[in-house]
């Protein structure tokens, strides 16, 4: 098991102990989803770390466009769930760099 799915399978445990209703719904659709990738390719496959990532950002799109369009149809509440969902699963992104050191590396390189 790679370092972000045993992260993952602890996060739902946590949010199972601490009753997390939020936490643990998203993290049960998250490994849902690794599931149904896994049985994709066959038993014994095991995912990357890297394709875990491409499931998240899938799945973050996934609820920032059932947000957008909860909000084009009134229905506000819904649209923070979904946003609230999405918040969840960017805990699992790597960090984004800041424009200041991008515009830093950007000045080294072109020295």
């Amino acid at each position: 098991m790679t370092a972000l799915a045993t992260r993952i399978a602890g996060d739902l445990v946590a949010a199972m102990k601490s009753k997390n209703e939020l936490s643990l719904s998203v993290l049960r659709m998250l490994k849902s989803s690794m599931q149904l990738v896994v049985a994709e390719h066959n038993k014994d496959y095991e995912l990357t770390d890297d394709e875990i990532l491409t499931l998240v950002r899938r799945l973050i799109k996934q609820r920032k466009e059932a947000a957008e369009m909860y909000l084009k149809g009134k229905a506000q509440d819904r649209a923070e769930r979904e946003l609230a969902e999405a918040k969840v699963l960017e805990a699992y992104l790597p960090a984004q760099l800041s424009l200041e050191k991008i515009e830093e590396i950007v000045a080294e390189t072109a020295k």
